[in-house]
Order: C-alpha cells, then structure tokens, then sequence
C-alpha cells in the first residue's frame, strides 16, 4: 500500500497582501500631496483664520481616505482559503501547509484528537501540530488502519555494525557494503536486512544502510523500494530510492537523519 495524501484547507486572516499595501501608500501619498498643496494655495490667498480651517478639513479628508483605504485592502483576503496537504505512509504522516514540512514518526505521536476534520496531533515532547482535512471520513478511517498497521507491524533489532558513526558516505557505504557490520558483529543475512528496510519501526540510518546492503538483489531491492514508497517521510524515502541506485550524498545522508 502505497502513501494516502489528503487536502488541507487553511481560512487566511484579513490582512493586505504586499501589491495592495504598495497600492494604499501610493494612494495615501497622493492624498498627502494634494492636501499640502491646498493648504499652501489657501495660506497665500485666503486670511490665516479660514486658512487654519479648511487645513483642519483637509487633514481630516485626507486621515479617513488613508483609513479607508488600509481597511479595503485588509478586507481582500479576508475568508479566503488556501490548500494544504497531509501524506499519511506507513511510518507517520507529513504535514505540508503554508510552504512549511513537517513529519512526526507514529511514534512520536502521544495523542491526535479530532472532530468535524479540525486534527489536533500532540506529541510526546509536548509539540502541538493542528490542521482541517476536507474529507474527514476518509481521513479518519485511513489513520486507524495506519496506526492499528503500524502498531501490529514487527519490530526488528538493530544492526549496530551498520551505524554511520560520522563517517562520510562513501566510507558507510564501503562498510556496508563489504558486509562487516551485523548484530554485535556478527554476520547478517539479506532477507533480515531486508526487512530493516521495510520496517517502519527501524530508525532512518538503518533503513538506509540496509536498502545499500540489499540493492545487488533484485527481488530485495523491488521490495526496498516498494518500501520506500509507502514512507511517508520524503527525505527518508529519497535516500532509501538514492541508496538502491548508488547515489546517496553527504548532504542528502544528513538531511535525512
């Protein structure tokens, strides 16, 4: 099964975007200009007494013009809505709105309240992730099977001979690949390899190591990289994709874990 991806939907507070307020100065300086240049008209030909009295209007033309002009252009994105978009994969969900990422593990997730398609995500370190899915009984009916898959998935030990240790990727994936690394040492078939890669129990830096493990095989690789698709984490799965063809790099590596 394949990564589940939902829309968002986010209601944008008034406010002006950056043309209109650039359009409301320019407006507003015009205002000012016309009304320094009345006042100067009406000090050289009228007494100072009705002059003082029509700059007071003038001014008080020109403030509610200003008003009513910041007060239209905040109104314009008022009630508008923009969309978002959660992806839901075997190992947790991305959330993607406002041109912000983030991914929380199931793992690291201690609660997820929701009604009427608004979701509260509480995690366990106290973070506090909301959003509003537009189609909430699908939503809804996918994370109980996400959560029930992922609490019934098997759990896999960890293959210490296969950390990073800080070394640079090409010296990891020589390691790795030289078939050094295991449980305590010791050697470790492919099919468990393979199936630290499937499990989305295992953390980032062994899945990785074991799709660098596996990938001269190809009935382990197409399932690493089935794998990897069901990931809901996009660096993860990048990287998982980039291990499988050689092309793994430092920066990716390190984005990623």
């Amino acid at each position: 099964m394949s990564t589940e991806r939902f829309q968002t939907e986010i209601t944008l507070p008034g406010r002006a975007s950056a043309d209109s307020k650039v359009s409301m100065y320019a407006t507003s300086a015009a205002a000012v200009g016309a009304l320094s240049a009345g006042t100067l008209v009406i000090e050289t030909y009228l007494p100072a007494a009705r002059a003082i009295a029509y700059a007071v209007l003038f001014c008080a033309v020109g403030a509610v013009t200003i008003r009513t002009q910041w007060l239209t252009r905040e109104r314009e994105n008022e009630g508008k809505r923009e969309a978002g978009e959660v992806t839901m994969g075997d190992d947790g969900l991305r959330i993607c709105e406002l041109d912000e990422e983030r991914f929380v593990h199931w793992a690291e997730i201690k609660e997820i309240d929701g009604a009427k398609g608004a979701y509260r995500v509480t995690t366990r370190d106290g973070g506090l992730i909301r959003f509003k899915v537009t189609h909430d009984d699908a939503f809804s009916e996918a994370l109980r099977r996400r959560q029930r898959a992922f609490e019934s998935a098997p759990k896999v030990r960890v293959a210490e001979g296969y950390r990073r240790h800080g070394e640079d990727v090409g010296a990891w994936v020589s390691r790795v690949r030289s078939a050094k690394g295991g449980f305590r040492g010791t050697a470790i078939d492919q099919e468990e390899l393979t199936r630290i890669a499937e499990s989305p129990h295992a953390v980032a830096e062994q899945r990785i190591a074991a799709a660098i493990a596996v990938r001269d095989v190809e009935p382990l690789r197409v399932r690493v990289e089935d794998a990897a698709k069901r990931i809901a984490n996009a660096k993860l799965s990048q990287a998982m994709l980039a291990a499988l063809d050689d092309e793994l790099t430092d920066e990716l590596v390190d984005a990623t874990l």
